[in-house]
Order: structure tokens, then sequence, then C-alpha cells
């Protein structure tokens, strides 16, 4: 069982691209020990660099014999809530609607339940840390290189539970439903990001 407790407090990292398109799938991925559990949306955007709503694009195996899943995806709307980063160390990364990003995520679709493997065509709230690459060592053709990581693996992680939120995430009707509401984690069921993303 991988220890997810390392430098990104608690999260791992996803490729991610979102699109739109009907309701969410989420396939689980692998299972782990996870350093913190998060009681409050603002532990969750405390321990963020990043919070933006997003449509996956892509997703791809990476490794050998351990698979993990690099997920692609578009940014569509951004959010900085004011304690945003202010419970880590790691410098706030600004996001840009239409930038794309890439989340590193342990485990693939195929593998043990935990962590929701981010589904190609679906549109996600997701409350992401930059990896760093200068602490970790990784070099500029390792997978790793240039990724985010989901906060809190499962916690940071809300699915587009309504059509407004998939073609208008920024209305303020958008809502979201976490993907894994027995993560072990206080936090809200559903988030309207325009009204509790202040």
């Amino acid at each position: 069982m991988r220890n997810f407790g390392t430098a990104a407090v608690g999260s791992i990292s996803v490729s991610l691209l979102l699109t739109a398109c009907a309701s969410p799938t989420v396939e689980y991925g692998i299972t782990g020990d996870r350093a913190e559990f998060y009681q409050s949306i603002d532990e969750l955007v405390a321990a963020s660099t990043s919070v933006a709503t997003v449509h996956v694009t892509a997703r791809e195996e990476v490794g050998d014999e351990i698979k993990d899943t690099i997920v692609t995806a578009s940014v569509d709307s951004v959010y900085e809530p004011q304690n945003l980063g202010s419970g880590i160390e790691w410098a706030l990364t600004p996001l840009a609607p239409g930038e794309e990003v890439r989340i590193y995520q342990y485990g693939t679709a195929d593998t043990a339940s935990l962590a929701p493997i981010l589904e190609p065509g679906q549109h996600y709230l997701l409350f992401l840390v930059r990896a760093s690459d200068e602490e970790n060592g990784y070099k500029a053709d390792n997978p790793r290189a240039g990724t985010f990581d989901i906060v809190g693996v499962e916690a940071g992680i809300y699915e587009a539970s309504s059509d407004l939120a998939r073609s208008a995430p920024q209305a303020e009707d958008s809502a979201y439903t976490r993907a894994n509401s027995e993560s072990g984690d206080n936090l809200p069921e559903e988030l309207n990001p325009a009204e509790d993303l202040d």
C-alpha cells in the first residue's frame, strides 16, 4: 500500500483534461494511506496553490511494473479565495482559463479503490497543488515533472453535477458534488464555486 503522506500535504498528482459531456463517471484508483483529512473547505483551500474548474481531454498510463495515470485537462475558470495557499510553503500557481494542466494520479482505473481516476469528457472542480520539481529532483523526462497534485487525494475532487456546471462553470447556480463522500473528510457534499469560493 502506498503512503501519500509526502510533501504535497497528502495529495496526489493527476494530469487532467475535462470536456463537457453527460453525467460524470468516476473510476476509482489505487488504495493508500493519507497523511491528513480535511475538516472544512477553508482547510482544503489553505492547502492548495490553485482552485479551478476543468474539463478532462485525455489520460494516459505511465510506468512499467507499477502503473500510474497522467490526466490532461483544460482550465475553464479559476478561483482565488482569500486563504488560498495559506497553510503551505509552496508559492501560488496562477492558472488562466484555456490553459492546459497535467495532473499525475497514482494508480489506474483498473487498480483497487480509493482515489477517483478522472474521466475524459467530464467536468470537475479541483483543488490543486503544484508538484515541486526542484524539491523532488524530477528530471525533464520524469512523468512527474511539471504536474499538479490533487489535494487530499480524493478530497480535492468535486464532479460537475448539473448541466449548467458543464456548460457554464462560472454561472452562479453551477453545482459540483464530492467525488467520494466516504473519504473521511468533513467537507460539504456540494459546492457552488461562484458563491462558496469567493
